[in-house]
């Protein structure tokens, strides 16, 4: 939320750091604990109940990631505790936007594993790997962060993360 990124740009300015190390910091020294924590309290959820919300079923956070795996099933990655749900493929995330003609996606004929969905009614970008075309096993840090270019390549088109600055990398 707002309050979250002006809270972290005072604290940033009055430690003389870049606001995002600040965050990633932060984030990296409770990770672990904060995993430990999702993985207990997914335990008590459905996993045969559909949640079929754009937010995480654990911790209320945004998706950091969408995967699609083998069949086409598509699913979210909690950008704060880490938690993977599944989710319908056509949907945007942030503002449940279900229309198909308002969604759509681009990709890098290079990388065709993964792409960038995007929805044109809250202009928000989503990034997404495709398990179908990968080669390796995937680790969603280090996709994330393999693919910065294309968190650049959407927002040179106008589009807005819909993860809290806190915790883009």
């Amino acid at each position: 939320s707002a309050e979250d990124d002006t809270y972290f740009e005072k604290l940033a300015k009055d430690l003389e750091i870049d606001k995002k190390l600040l965050a990633f910091v932060a984030y990296s020294s409770i990770k672990p604990s904060l995993s430990l924590s999702a993985e207990q309290l997914a335990s008590y959820l459905d996993n045969d109940a559909q949640w079929g919300k754009g937010y995480c079923p654990v911790c209320g956070s945004p998706p950091a990631l969408s995967i699609l795996r083998d069949e086409g099933q598509r699913s979210l990655l909690c950008s704060f505790c880490g938690h993977e749900w599944p989710i319908q493929r056509i949907y945007c995330p942030f503002c449940e936007n279900m229309d198909q003609k308002s969604l759509h996606y681009f990709y890098s004929e290079e990388e065709d594993n993964y792409r960038v969905n995007v929805c044109d009614k809250c202009k928000k970008y989503l990034k997404t790997v495709d398990t179908r075309r990968m080669k390796r096993p995937v680790y969603p840090f280090v996709e994330q962060v393999s693919t910065l270019h294309l968190d650049m390549l959407a927002q040179e088109q106008g589009l807005e993360s819909g993860i809290p600055l806190w915790l883009q990398m």
